[in-house]
């Protein structure tokens, strides 16, 4: 099918509102209109699928099998929504099953194709990427108060902790550390999975606007209610994602070496969701707020690769919501 006829479409769409309309022919030569039927499966939950559909026309519902029988309505897509970013970035099985409620022509944008656009089109796939992050915060606003609406209504155990997390920044430690003081090796952080495609140019400007720190177990590094955060990098030890609500508290994930996170409000400009707290002695390199920007300013290829870690680690965050509010349906089937 003509991709032109949706050229207008195209240039409203929320993944592609960065774009203008030359920088839309480069992605409109590459990728395919696909049409659904009505009541047509578009993705299904537990599958892995090419890439992510932009929709052009009609809506459709994201829904979630319970116990392999009850049926969780999650959210419904309109004209100008995407979904299938889980694939396109973490290259995972879908958490959820999306349903046509009416014909639903989509723009398949697939996997391949975006990691290609990073070497020949880097800005097209920047502008993207950034379009794709700030719409899972958003996402993940709605998420958080579907998953505060289930707990509330759930039987979770309402424990005294939160009143020890509050003051975890007092009775626990964090300080500066040396990378020898560390037992770190620079060319060891060059090897790892994250750093291995950072040319070592860029890994020195990442190095020098960074702070390395060790951190003991219960510390928080990222609060619910923050405005702002530095971005992490975690090298060592693991950090504990959590979401509390009048002292209830229902796990999301944990991050592991080498993972990347940041607050949700240094995005979308809203109140921090997710508590982030060390749940073992850890290693972090913590970029302070001020050095973000001259990082951007300095050198857009490595810019560029921090959006990357952080889509990946926001997009992480939404699958693992996802997969919660399941988890607290399931719970709440089987009382």
């Amino acid at each position: 099918m003509n991709i032109t006829k949706y050229e207008h479409t195209l240039l409203k769409t929320k993944a592609f509102k960065y774009l203008d309309s030359k920088e839309l022919d480069v992605i409109k030569g590459y990728c395919n209109i696909i049409i659904f039927r009505k009541s047509e499966l578009l993705f299904k939950q537990g599958k892995k699928n090419s890439g992510m559909y932009i929709i052009l026309k009609g809506s459709a519902m994201v829904v979630a099998k319970i116990l392999g029988k009850n049926i969780l309505n999650i959210a419904t897509l309109e004209e100008g929504d995407f979904f299938g970013q889980v694939s396109l970035i973490t290259k995972v099985p879908c958490a959820a099953t999306v349903i046509a409620n009416t014909e639903v022509h989509c723009l398949e944008l697939t996997a391949d194709y975006f990691d290609t656009l990073a070497i020949f089109y880097p800005e097209i796939r920047y502008s993207i990427t950034q379009a794709i992050i700030e719409n899972v915060c958003e996402s993940l606003g709605s998420l958080y108060k579907n998953i505060i609406d289930t707990m509330n209504r759930s039987e979770m155990s309402d424990k005294p902790f939160p009143e020890k997390i509050m003051t975890t920044k007092r009775n626990t430690k964090s300080e500066f550390v040396t990378f020898e003081e560390a037992n770190l090796n620079r060319t060891d952080l060059a090897k790892s999975t994250l750093f291995k495609s950072y040319t070592e140019e860029e890994l020195d400007l990442l190095i020098t606007n960074s702070e390395l720190i060790k951190v003991s177990k219960d510390y928080t590094l990222i609060t619910t209610g923050e405005e702002q955060s530095a971005y992490y990098f975690i090298i060592r030890g693991a950090i504990q994602l959590s979401i509390i609500h009048q002292k209830k508290k229902a796990k999301l994930a944990v991050l592991s070496p080498i993972s990347m996170f940041c607050s949700s409000s240094n995005i979308i400009k809203k109140t921090n969701m997710i508590h982030y707290i060390v749940c073992e002695r850890s290693i972090i390199l913590k970029i302070p707020i001020n050095k973000l920007k001259i990082i951007e300013h300095s050198n857009k290829s490595l810019w560029h690769k921090l959006s990357n870690s952080i889509c990946e680690s926001f997009v992480t965050l939404e699958l693992a919501a996802n997969k919660l509010i399941i988890r607290l349906n399931s719970e709440l089937y089987n009382r």
